[in-house]
C-alpha cells in the first residue's frame, strides 16, 4: 500500500459589509472617493442598482479620485460597453446592461480587461455576476427618495481592505 500526505491549505476569507445613507450627490461622491482610496491594480468594483440609482455618478467620483482629469467626460458606457480612462492606473468602465450573453463578453475581449492590471468598474454587474471576480468590491445602490440613496458595500477575499468602511 502506497501512502501519501496531502497538504491542505485552509483559506479564510474576510467579508466586510456596511451600509451608507447618502442624502445627496455630494455624499455619494465622497463615498466614491473613499472607495477609490482602497483600489489598486487589478481591483474590480461591481455595481448593482436600478436605472438612475447613481451608478454612473459613483463611477465618475471613483475615476476622478483615481486621477482622471475632471475635464474628461466620464459617461455611462451603455452603448459602447466599455470606456477606458487614464488615471493613476488604467481604468475600464464597463457596462453589462447591453451584453446579450456570456459569449459576447468573451468575444468582445472584456475578459482580458477585467482580469488585467487595470482597475475595472462594472455597472449592471448583477446581469452576469458569474463573470465578476470573487474578490470584487460589490456596491448596491437603492433609491430612498429623489435625492437620497442607500448604498451597501460588500467586499470579500484576500485583498479586501476594511478601511473602506471607516467613513
Amino acid at each position: 500500500m502506497v501512502g501519501f500526505i496531502q497538504n491542505w491549505k485552509r483559506v479564510v476569507l474576510n467579508i466586510f459589509k456596511k451600509e451608507y445613507f447618502c442624502e445627496n450627490l455630494s455624499q455619494t461622491k465622497a463615498l466614491g472617493c473613499k472607495i477609490a482610496s482602497v483600489l489598486k491594480r487589478g481591483s474590480v468594483v461591481a455595481m448593482k442598482g436600478d436605472l438612475g440609482a447613481g451608478k454612473t455618478s459613483l463611477s465618475q467620483s471613483i475615476c476622478f479620485a483615481l486621477g482622471v482629469d475632471e475635464k474628461v467626460a466620464v459617461n455611462s458606457p451603455t452603448f459602447t460597453i466599455v470606456n477606458q480612462y487614464d488615471g493613476r492606473y488604467p481604468i475600464n468602465h464597463i457596462d453589462f446592461y447591453r451584453l446579450s450573453s456570456i459569449d459576447e463578453f468573451y468575444l468582445t475581449g472584456l475578459d482580458e480587461l477585467l482580469y488585467g492590471d487595470s482597475v475595472s468598474i462594472i455597472e449592471w454587474a448583477d446581469k452576469f455576476s458569474v463573470l465578476v471576480p470573487e474578490s470584487a468590491l460589490w456596491v448596491y445602490l437603492e433609491f430612498v427618495d429623489i435625492n437620497s440613496r442607500k448604498i451597501s458595500i460588500e467586499w470579500s477575499g484576500e485583498n479586501c481592505d476594511e478601511n473602506v468602511f471607516d467613513i
